[in-house]
């Protein structure tokens, strides 16, 4: 167990990102600035009854108006001037993101040109830390709506976020070019009062298939006890589970997968699992990973030889099959993977197990003939295998005798006599 800026949470805890159930918690329209010399201080336009707050800066504003509408900026951003906001909850709230219009300039020979970074900053009294990702800012995105995850529990208390630049061309602050912000929408949960847990799922295929599969909750106390949700391979944003009003320290929580594709070994949270037991007050993270099961290709060697002349053949080939994807047990030639052996006998077969792992695999067969007189044809071309699945082929080497006849040791015989006799009468006539 570990202490979230005051909330007690499970080891497995996750950082949401954009959660589906987060809502409006304080909003800034900033058309109501009190300014006082370079700094202007905003009132929120709408709360919730638990948070209230303000916006302001360091320094180097105040708010400007441009046309009829006002934003809040500051100039020289960095090194000691911030916009920020401060608020005060009363109550645990899970603080989601912040979306908010942003407006900058990245004027040649300044340091802004051609971009930079923003990123977040959250003081909990203790100074300030970074929470979430950056944002990137240029010309090319001047005036646009963005969100920017933040994902952390708050206790009830007080708390300063602010902007800092990060990765200026050559120095810490933008010099004279402003930074602004407007229409700001902080958004996350007001963490009940009464014991409650939150769940959340996301989706991984081995193969990066995007492919739908129902996943479902079961808790045998609060409610809802049961609840299903579908999600798709490589959703980011995932899906959550909220419980309420579980009772008592021992409620247990499970989150199963179904519907899913053929083909693939289900894996929940890289094998530790996606069942909780003295599930309370936390937020829980289940990862689940569908790998995708090898293929298998068979390549079934068959003879067929007419005339009676069996004896006389050497039913043996040697058969190769290619593969794209990483056959078990081949041999990787600079292009693909091959698996070679020599079948010997009508009916002898070769099997080659491939991966899938990262995708379908193309795989084709053939042989080597050395022997004259034998006619090959086969159904061994290329073909896509997905995960899991098998395909089959055959290689079939006909032989046909038509030599001239030949006589035993008795036709040899009576050849000898006839031969002999003819002579005879030849001898006879001309003596």
């Amino acid at each position: 167990m570990k202490k979230l800026l005051g909330y007690t949470v499970a080891a497995s805890i996750f950082l949401l990102s954009s959660p589906l159930m987060a809502d409006q918690l304080i909003f800034w329209d900033f058309e109501n600035p009190v300014n006082v010399g370079d700094v202007s201080t905003f009132d929120p336009t709408t709360n919730v009854a638990v948070i209230t707050g303000s916006a302001s800066q360091t320094a180097k504003g105040p708010a400007e108006t441009w046309g009829s509408n006002t934003v809040h900026l500051t100039r020289i951003f960095g090194t000691t001037n911030y916009p920020f906001i401060s608020f005060t909850t009363t109550q645990g709230i899970a603080l989601e993101s912040l979306t908010f219009t942003h407006y900058h300039n990245h004027n040649p020979g300044f340091p802004t040109n051609p971009s930079y970074d923003v990123q977040l900053q959250l003081d909990s009294g203790s100074g300030f830390v970074d929470v979430g990702g950056l944002l990137n800012l240029s010309n090319a995105n001047y005036g646009s709506t963005d969100t920017m995850d933040i994902n952390v529990d708050l206790a009830p208390g007080s708390y300063t976020l602010r902007w800092i630049p990060l990765n200026l061309n050559g120095s810490n602050d933008t010099s004279t070019e402003f930074f602004a912000i407007d229409d700001l929408s902080v958004d996350g949960l007001i963490l009940t009062d009464g014991d409650w847990a939150e769940f959340h799922v996301t989706k991984v295929f081995s193969d990066d298939s995007t492919d739908e599969v129902d996943v479902t909750l079961i808790c045998n106390n609060g409610l809802p006890l049961e609840q299903t949700s579908t999600i798709s391979g490589g959703d980011s944003t995932g899906v959550n589970f909220v419980v309420e009003h579980l009772e008592g320290t021992d409620a247990t929580c499970t989150i199963t997968e179904s519907s899913g594709p053929d083909g693939y070994t289900t894996t929940y949270n890289t094998g530790a699992g996606c069942s909780w037991t003295g599930v309370r007050n936390a937020r829980y993270a289940c990862e689940i990973t569908n790998t995708a099961d090898p293929a298998t290709f068979t390549v079934t060697k068959n003879w067929a030889i007419h005339n009676l002349a069996g004896d006389e053949v050497v039913e043996v080939a040697a058969v190769t099959i290619y593969c794209s994807n990483k056959i078990k047990g081949g041999f990787y030639n600079g292009q693909r993977w091959t698996l070679s052996d020599t079948l010997h006998g009508d009916g002898a077969s070769l099997t080659a197990t491939i991966s899938t792992k990262t995708g379908p695999t193309q795989c084709s067969a053939s042989e080597r003939q050395v022997q004259t007189g034998v006619e090959t044809e086969d159904d061994c071309g290329t073909r896509t295998i997905t995960a899991g699945g098998s395909s089959s082929c055959t290689i079939t080497n006909t032989v046909f005798f038509e030599g001239i006849p030949t006589l035993n040791q008795y036709g040899l015989a009576i050849m000898a006599l006839l031969m002999l006799g003819l002579g005879m009468v030849g001898f006879r006539r001309f003596a």
